[in-house]
């Protein structure tokens, strides 16, 4: 059994942060049809920096979400 996340901040986390943020993009359809949000709240061109900056002004540390995998042999 293995389990994997991310943990980290500041520029460390720039790379997971790009993930996010192209999950997002993919969502926007989705958010603006339900009324969540525009593309222009979301402005997917800044939303890394953006995040990056408040993650480093706040001291933040970045949790993804946990991949687990299972292996037996039956």
């Amino acid at each position: 059994m293995r389990m994997q996340t991310f943990i980290g901040g500041g520029a460390a986390s720039e790379d997971f942060l790009q993930a996010l943020a192209d999950l997002i993009e993919t969502l926007i359809p989705s958010m603006e049809q339900l009324g969540v949000a525009t593309p222009s709240d979301v402005d997917v061109g800044t939303l890394v920096q953006r995040l990056m900056h408040e993650a480093t002004e706040n001291g933040s540390v970045i949790v993804g979400r946990a991949e687990i995998g299972a292996w037996a042999r039956v």
